[in-house]
């Protein structure tokens, strides 16, 4: 699915009317339309009954008055309020505007002296209709407009929201003074950033993309970089297991992870990739801990190095990771491994040394934050799966600044690094060294809990040894991962849920994707 921000929308529409030819005035009672019916098919509502429809100065506004327009010619009463008076109008707006009223509608403006109206309407309203502010917000909003939004807010209501809420940002989803709180989003042409990633997605409620005539041309010609991937296009880029498989056909893993009090992470990375189908899982482990992971781990060979005494990596360790890492399909480096100067000193050198795909995730991101040359220097893909404050270190800014816009965030350090970047957290950003990205749209809050990301790391490092390119492994990971998160919390809620619960659901995701094919 296409992912696009305010920008490419915009592009998008304009290549269409001015290029294609097709008038904006039919795109936008298509888009009228199309809310119309998703209005008439989720909620139903009877002749006589009574929407209220807050319609803004621009395109949204004009959509808004389709919208009660065509909600009018099935019997329900369409109250419609404006923020500014018709003459203010241009446009389609205006066109659509003059086409309501001719019509029979009648609209009210929303200034101060009208809220005790206001207030009664939307009391007596089954129904609330946000059309004031679309994707050319860039400035919080205020005045009546914001008290309104906090009106639709408190009254309890349904509300459908046009293209996006009013007072969300289109690109990042940030809340821009105030917004309305949705249950139902009917987005035009494409999926916007901003609906996707929080608190937009919050905000946004269930979003539906409506198919208002576009044609495929225009989108081809702006080339949105954008993506979020669907169960039927994830099924697309899973490999098919082949019936007559061993071991060795589904790909070998080497985990480098555990120090002393972090011998969890290094596990639970082992279970991401035995979960995520690959065929043999190795953990190199600090030699002190081998009879540690011999009683932890089942499935996973373990591989004690540097001396027998050491309780993390050490350049002492170097040489039988390198050696074993010769015999990996991908491997992974961070989870659970600390800090010490000398780690930092063995994660340096085998970064140089390992030659097969490798997921540096935890401890190892924060040893090696501005080592760009480091890491670009190497030969084979390396796939960075940072949290926010891990993010933050490696493109020297601030979490407020990650979170403020995570896409621009992950593409930043995706073409510093010229690494794949997996920007964890609530709409997770997997970002390409091109400029690609994808936005994850899986997964629950019961998943922030230590030890989700190990599993994560594991699950991208098992679809890279079984042969997928970074680019389709890592944001199919992300999407698998957060729906083995969603079937955990199925079955057991997400207050309590633990890493191990949502890897214990990876083949049941894996299930659920095959049978989309």
């Amino acid at each position: 699915m296409i992912v696009v921000g305010s920008a490419e929308m915009r592009a998008i529409d304009r290549h269409a009317v001015e290029i294609v030819g097709i008038p904006a005035a039919i795109l936008m009672e298509n888009a009228g339309r199309a809310v119309a019916a998703a209005i008439e098919e989720t909620f139903r509502p009877s002749a006589g009954g009574k929407v209220v429809v807050l319609c803004g100065r621009g395109n949204n506004g004009g959509d808004g008055f389709v919208i009660a327009r065509t909600l009018s010619r099935c019997g329900v009463s369409a109250q419609v309020w404006t923020v500014s008076p018709p003459r203010d109008l241009k446009g389609e707006a205006r066109l659509h505007h003059g086409l309501f009223v001719r019509a029979g509608g009648r609209t009210r403006l929303l200034a101060p002296p009208g809220k005790a109206r206001f207030a009664r309407d939307m009391a007596e309203s089954d129904l609330v209709v946000d059309a004031l502010f679309g994707t050319g917000l860039n400035a919080p909003i205020a005045g009546f407009p914001a008290r309104a939004i906090d009106a639709v807010n408190a009254s309890g209501r349904p509300v459908v929201s046009v293209d996006v809420p009013s007072g969300i940002d289109a690109d990042t989803g940030a809340v821009l003074g105030t917004a309305v709180r949705a249950g139902l989003t009917v987005t035009f042409g494409h999926l916007k950033a901003g609906l996707v990633l929080p608190p937009g997605s919050i905000h946004a409620g269930r979003v539906e993309v409506a198919d208002i005539g576009l044609p495929e041309i225009s989108t081809a010609r702006v080339g949105p970089r954008g993506r979020a991937l669907a169960e039927r296009e994830a099924a697309a880029l899973l490999p098919v297991r082949p019936a007559f498989g061993h071991k060795g056909t589904f790909g070998r893993v080497l985990i480098a992870a555990g120090s002393t009090g972090k011998t969890g992470a290094a596990v639970l990375a082992s279970l991401g990739a035995l979960r995520g189908g690959a065929g043999l899982v190795t953990i190199a482990v600090p030699a002190a801990f081998r009879n540690v992971f011999e009683q932890k781990t089942l499935e996973a060979m373990t591989l004690p190095v540097g001396g027998d005494g050491d309780t993390f990596l050490s350049l002492s360790a170097v040489d039988s990771i390198r050696a074993a890492s010769a015999g990996a399909d991908a491997a992974v480096i961070g989870p659970g491994i600390g800090l010490a100067a000398r780690t930092a000193e063995a994660v340096f050198a085998l970064i140089r040394v390992i030659s097969c795909p490798l997921v540096l995730d935890a401890d190892a991101l924060t040893l090696l934050a501005g080592k760009e040359a480091a890491i670009r220097r190497r030969r084979r893909i390396t796939v960075l799966t940072p949290h926010p404050g891990e993010m933050a270190r490696l493109i020297g800014g601030s979490v407020e600044q990650v979170q403020k816009d995570r896409v621009g965030a992950a593409r930043d350090a995706a073409g510093r690094y010229g690494a794949v970047v997996v920007l964890k957290g609530a709409g997770t950003v997997t970002a390409l060294p091109d400029g690609r990205f994808w936005i994850n749209r899986t997964g629950n809050v019961g998943m922030a809990t230590g030890g989700t990301g190990d599993v994560l790391a594991g699950l991208i490092a098992a679809l890279l040894a079984g042969g997928l390119p970074a680019g389709s492994a890592a944001p199919l990971a992300v999407f698998i991962h957060g729906m083995a998160g969603d079937l955990a919390a199925e079955a057991r809620g997400t207050t309590g849920l633990i890493a191990s619960d949502v890897a214990r659901k990876i083949p049941l995701a894996f299930k659920r994707i095959h049978a989309c094919r």
